[in-house]
């Protein structure tokens, strides 16, 4: 219900605005959110707050200005209750203080959104500051609105005036201009629409209302047939006028189950259901073997069994409505005269079709038939409901009785049973009375003669025998003989005592479901959202309590309709009761998601469940309980039966003086990290770690759940070098643990770059994988980050600074179809963090460059990356070949060697690049192209060269066409923009991963040479006795050790088979 203080006049509609919105050129401001995008007079740009109550958006017009209307376009994150102040003066925060509301609304609904809210004041305002507050929000988001707009109407001209009915015949055209039908004395809403010049709602108080024809009377909206007929009704306002005309008939439907013949239909959609009288349910025709085919006949026939002259026929159609049909009408179900027929209609235009005008065939009809001869879409033809109104009956002289062929059960459930039955009769429809005798109860349903239906009664009484007598009636009251059907429910564990009484005092609580508390949430309600064949009822504990019982459970949710404040609560609390031992979830679900927990619970019990509510927050930190709107169990089988009671939210107000136990305090240090384990167990369940390095005065703080592992890394540290450190775990409370002391020292790392006159680097060393930011790779690959190489060229490391430089080695083959790279958190990075598709496997969509979209003109693609300064080194992989570039040393990967544990990669210095292939970078930018802003720029320039039109996304994918490695993945561009079009002037780099053919080495060795193939040896690479040969293939040296090579004169050598500079 939407409650509204009579100081304005509210108007809520949807309108074109052309008066001068006061608000454009002001300025605004907000306690969150871009407040500017609400007054830019662009109707494509929006006011977002944050998810939070109350927030508050001010607009200033500049000066105090008259105005008598506010608009508000609100996005459909709206407000559903807020208020309106204007005034002059502002406080210290900036916004309105001392002013005047003139406008509250309270607990409104809307929708069909973008939905544009207009207020109309009773009397002009003077002011310059015009502040929204909003309350309370209609939705779980924040509020949102794309305009705001204060308008001053002064005055006003009715230029645009209608009435009609709000819901109204789909063929009123073809209707004799018959816009809508309803029952006589049944009233039908009106939409009025006033506008005057400017589009701004106009007064419609003064309306007068002409009603000829059938007749029928106007008020409050709402048109209310006396007579059976048409009615024309005229509306005035002003020196404008609007018509439209009524149908009323009257009576009671007569084709309600009078079904006798049909075309066809699908499971589940019968021909049936079409004259139930359920506007839930229809029929489905059914389609021909080849779907695309839809002229072909579809068609139900209807019995009235009797004779009526027709007033109105109606079909309810669903959007797979019938594109041509007729409706026919007979006495006698042989010779058919075409009433009313319909063509053209396409498909996707569900809806009321009408038909009252037939005034020559319509006489002493029996016999009612809808023949669609070609279907609007490839679904068939659908139809709700067809009804039939009549009047002057005669009856057809009937006294044989209907026989009753079948009267049994079908289905017998704990508190139900399924009744199968179907009887025939001369003449007309079927009822069947069943009559509970012992309880004194009598259940009555219909069907179409000789058809078989279904009937379920519940509520029924577990392990009770029952006798039912069952009969068959005819539309003449002929009964059959009758028929006993017995059977009985089986019995069902039920609780026969009530769950435990809660102790949490009230003030405490904030309850869902229990007798035992006020609910915060009166409207709250339990549904399954149609997940299986779980059944939903109240019971009734002998004790005299009443819980919810679930049959056949496997997923329930509790809604509240609204968002609550759970966060100054500790735990969510429910009692269940399942027929056997199960493990059932349970979470709450708020703005920032959901964890399902798990828990076992004892069968034919009452269990009591009390959760921290931490337990959540540390499986899932994003859950905010400050908007908690449902509780969501789950993990049942759906053959469970399971009873809930007193579900509520609590504040652990007793003390607590229990301080944690701290159990697990490991590490496991690398070169510059440690890695540490912690767990710590505590009866409140949420856990502070305090990690201090007394020496060098740190302090490291990480939270977990009680009893689950935590693991923290600490950066930073220095290599071979020994810490000593202290662990305390601390609860909410501030109680303690014990200290436990974790003492260590890190490793060493020889990782270094060694630059030699000729500006051949080779990079080397050993490491273990804690000393990168390791990435988790599947099956024995292992991913290395270069970040933590600590000496390169002219001084400048490759570190955290430089996110460019990454190589993932893997064992060929083993990253294969359904294996899974998984993400790295690279938080410390100062550039774009590497994130890796969950999906990345070799059924990872591999994208063509540019495929063939749409062709356009002949480009200079360049490639264009940003540094935060020179000398660095990166990877990256071109979607187009570049004949030069400049400021940079391209290298290639050659080969890749395995000697006495070391891998060692040979890079090729190249002079031009080829699209697809994975380049190693060194970016040697000089002064000239650092700009004011301290960044590099890196240009290669191409030959014009065709593209086609087309784009690729910011994704992990394939990149085919590749040369030297076994796969390589590009990572999302650097670019400023989100997605990366490679058809323009100007590409972004890709960065690239070069995967090595083996992996069971902990000695990396990456070589970079000269074009011609000339490498300096690294002393590093070289783990085992080895042969040298001359440039010409004369052997020089058996057996070297890397200490011999001093003594050979100064030349060019193979080694290895590589081409090796001594000097």
């Amino acid at each position: 219900m939407k409650k509204q203080l009579f100081f304005l006049l509210a108007f809520i509609t949807s309108i074109t605005v052309s008066a001068q919105n006061l608000a454009i050129g002001g300025t605004a401001i907000a306690t969150s959110g871009n407040a500017s995008l609400a007054i830019d007079d662009n109707a494509g740009t929006r006011w977002e707050s944050d998810k939070s109550d109350p927030q508050t958006w001010q607009v200033d017009l500049g000066q105090a200005k008259y105005f008598n209307t506010i608009q508000i376009v609100w996005e459909g994150a709206y407000a559903k209750t807020f208020t309106i102040e204007a005034g002059n003066d502002l406080g210290a925060d900036g916004f309105l203080t001392g002013g005047t509301k003139i406008a509250s609304i309270t607990d409104q609904t809307l929708s069909g959104f973008p939905y544009t809210q207009t207020l109309t004041l009773p009397n002009a305002i003077n002011a310059r500051y015009i502040k929204f507050n909003g309350l309370a929000r209609g939705t779980v988001y924040g509020y949102s609105f794309w305009e705001f707009r204060v308008m001053n109407v002064t005055s006003q001209t009715l230029t645009t005036f209608s009435v009609a009915p709000t819901t109204a015949l789909k063929n009123a055209a073809t209707t004799a201009g018959v816009n809508a039908s309803t029952k006589v004395n049944t009233p039908i809403p009106l939409t009025i629409k006033s506008l005057d010049q400017y589009g701004v709602n106009y007064s419609t108080n003064g309306i007068t209302y002409d009603v000829t024809g059938a007749g029928g009377t106007v008020a409050d909206g709402m048109f209310t047939p006396t007579a059976k007929g048409i009615s024309t009704i005229t509306a005035t306002l002003g020196d404008k006028t609007s018509s439209f005309s009524v149908y009323a008939y009257d009576g009671d439907n007569l084709a309600l189950n009078k079904l006798v013949d049909k075309s066809g239909e699908t499971n589940g959609f019968t021909a049936a259901m079409a004259v139930d009288g359920d506007n839930g349910t229809r029929w489905v025709s059914g389609t021909p073997a080849d779907a695309s085919v839809t002229d072909y006949n579809a068609f139900i026939t209807l019995d009235l069994a009797a004779y009526y002259d027709i007033d109105y026929v109606d079909l309810f159609f669903e959007n797979a409505n019938s594109d041509t049909y007729t409706i026919q009408f007979s006495a006698d179900g042989t010779k058919w005269a075409d009433a009313y027929s319909e063509s053209k209609l396409g498909g996707f235009n569900g809806g009321h079709y009408g038909y009252c005008n037939n005034t020559t065939d319509n006489k002493q009809v029996r016999f009612v038939r809808f023949n669609s001869t070609k279907a609007g879409t490839v679904y068939g033809v659908s139809l709700y409901e067809l009804q039939v109104f009549g009047s002057n009956k005669t009856n057809i002289l009937d006294t044989k009785a209907p026989v009753l062929d079948v009267a049994e059960t079908g289905t017998v459930g704990t508190d139900n049973v399924t009744l199968n039955l179907k009887a025939t009769d001369n003449i007309s429809s079927i009822t069947y009375v069943i009559t509970d005798a012992a309880n004194k109860k009598t259940y009555t349903t219909t069907g179409a003669n000789g058809t078989a239906i279904t009937y379920n009664i519940a509520g029924l009484s577990d392990g009770t025998s029952y006798s039912y007598s069952v009969v068959a009636k005819d539309a003449n009251g002929n009964a059959s003989e009758a028929k006993t059907v017995t059977f009985s429910t089986s019995a069902q564990p039920k609780p026969t005592v009530s769950a435990p009484t809660p102790t949490q005092d009230a003030a405490n609580v904030k309850s869902i479901y229990s007798e035992h508390y006020t609910s915060v949430a009166p409207d709250n309600f339990f549904n399954t959202w149609g997940s299986a064949n779980e059944a939903i009822s109240s019971y009734l504990v002998t004790t005299g309590d009443n819980v919810e019982k679930i049959t056949n459970f496997g997923y329930l949710g509790n809604e509240f309709k609204t968002t609550f404040d759970m966060s100054d609560m500790d735990y969510l609390h429910f009692d269940v009761y399942p027929d056997k031992d199960m493990t059932i979830g349970v979470t709450p679900i708020t703005q920032g998601g959901e964890k399902l927990l798990t828990f076992d619970v004892k069968g034919n019990q009452w269990n009591s469940l009390n959760i921290p509510l931490v337990s959540y927050m540390a499986a899932n930190p994003n859950m905010n309980f400050k908007y908690t709107f449902q509780i969501k169990w789950a993990n049942g089988d759906q053959k469970t039966l399971l009873y809930l009671d007193n579900i509520y939210f609590y504040k652990d107000v007793a003390p607590d003086t229990e301080a944690p136990v701290l159990n697990i305090a490991t590490v496991t240090p690398g070169s510059t990290i440690a890695k540490f384990t912690l767990n710590a167990t505590d009866n409140k369940a949420a856990i502070n770690y305090t990690i201090t390095d007394v020496t060098n005065s740190k302090t490291y703080t990480v939270t977990g759940a009680s009893g689950t592992d935590v693991i923290y890394t600490i950066t930073g540290l220095k290599a071979n070098t020994a810490y000593s450190m202290s662990v305390v775990a601390k609860d909410a409370a501030g109680n303690a643990s014990a200290s436990k002391t974790v003492e260590f020292t890190t490793t060493s790392s020889s990782l270094v770059a060694t630059p030699s006159a000729d500006s051949i680097v080779s990079i080397s060393g050993e490491w273990d994988a804690t000393d990168f930011a390791t990435i988790d790779c599947k099956y024995k690959a292992s991913c290395y980050d270069m970040t933590a190489v600590t000496s390169i060229p002219n001084g400048t490391g490759l570190n955290t600074a430089n996110p460019n430089a990454l190589i993932i080695s893997a064992v060929a083959g083993k990253i294969n179809k359904n294996e899974v790279v998984k993400k790295v958190d690279n938080s410390g990075y100062n550039g774009y963090n590497i994130q890796f598709n969950e999906q990345f496997n070799d059924n990872a969509t591999t994208h063509d460059i540019c495929t063939a979209i749409s062709p356009i003109t002949t480009i200079a693609p360049s490639f264009h990356r940003v540094f935060d300064r020179a000398s660095i080194y990166f990877t990256t992989v071109l979607p187009f070949d570049v004949a030069t570039f400049t400021d940079l040393i391209a290298y290639e990967l050659k080969s890749s060697t395995v000697v006495g544990g070391v891998t060692t990669l040979i890079f090729n210095k190249v002079t031009s690049l080829q699209k697809g292939v994975p380049y190693l970078m060194f970016a040697n930018t000089g002064g000239a192209h650092f700009h004011s802003d301290g960044e590099t720029i890196i240009n290669f320039t191409t030959s014009p060269i065709p593209f086609n039109g087309g784009s690729l996304k910011s994704t992990y994918t394939a990149i085919t066409g590749i040369k030297s490695a076994q796969k390589i993945y590009a990572l999302k561009n650097d670019a400023a923009a989100a997605d990366m079009t490679l058809c323009s002037d100007s590409v972004p780099a890709l960065r690239s991963y070069i995967q090595l053919d083996e992996l069971n080495t902990n000695t990396l060795n990456i070589q970079l040479g000269e074009v011609n193939g000339i490498h300096n040896i690294s002393e590093d690479a070289i783990k085992a006795l080895f042969n040298v040969y001359s440039i010409n293939g004369q052997i020089v040296k058996t057996n070297a050790s890397r200490s011999s090579l001093i003594s050979l004169p100064k030349g060019l050598y193979i080694i290895n088979g590589k081409k090796v500079l001594i000097k």
